[in-house]
């Protein structure tokens, strides 16, 4: 059984570890940049001599939750999260006409379905993926069908994104951070305002000509 001495020595670098995630970004960067790309034997040897906190279970069968949203086929977990993410989106979509506004969605992107060497990258960070079906398409194909049966405005941002990282050899998103960098915001934003007007969802007002 663990000693008093080595419970408060854990909870120690617990809490160490926690200041430095939410304190360092160099922490941070370093912690993400080992977990997707150091060996497993590797990772699991930092994590034993307590170097890398154990934020995720290094096993070699594992699989990232956030990548099963690709899965071909869907357990009844996320059969039911689909379910509840459309009733909320009606339920959203009313509410907003309520107030006699517009509504419309946004599909925005996720870095391994724009850019193929990122979904390659994680396949190999995770051998357990290999075995298995994936379809990078499928969200996106089953919200732009279930907006079409609703009559609701959308902007897929996908195939756009796609079209202009393989034509302009540029990146959208963070190597180690999902987010968008500054050009996946700067395009985003112009597809974004352009639709919005087309689509007549945002009023522009002239501005009067100062005599």
């Amino acid at each position: 059984l663990p000693t008093r001495k080595k419970k408060k020595a854990d909870k120690i670098s617990y809490d160490i570890k926690v200041w430095l995630t939410y304190n360092s970004r160099l922490y941070t960067f370093v912690n993400m940049k080992l977990k997707s790309g150091a060996p497993l034997w590797f990772l699991n040897f930092l994590q034993r001599v307590g170097v890398l906190g154990a934020v995720r279970p290094l096993i070699k069968d594992y699989i990232p939750s956030d990548y099963l949203v690709y899965a071909t086929q869907y357990n009844q977990d996320w059969e039911n999260a689909w379910r509840i993410t459309k009733d909320l989106i009606i339920k959203l979509k009313s509410e907003v006409e309520n107030q006699n506004a517009n509504f419309g969605v946004v599909i925005i992107t996720d870095r391994e379905q724009v850019h193929p060497d990122r979904w390659q990258e994680a396949l190999s960070t995770y051998p357990a993926m290999k075995d298995r079906e994936w379809d990078l398409n499928k969200p996106n194909r089953l919200l732009t069908d279930f907006f079409k049966s609703e009559n609701i405005p959308y902007l897929d941002l996908l195939p756009l994104f796609r079209d202009y990282a393989r034509i302009n050899k540029v990146y959208f998103h963070y190597h180690y951070d999902n987010h968008w960098n500054v050009y996946g915001h700067h395009l985003a934003g112009e597809l974004i305002y352009n639709w919005l007007v087309e689509n007549e969802l945002l009023q522009i007002e002239k501005r009067s000509e100062v005599k």
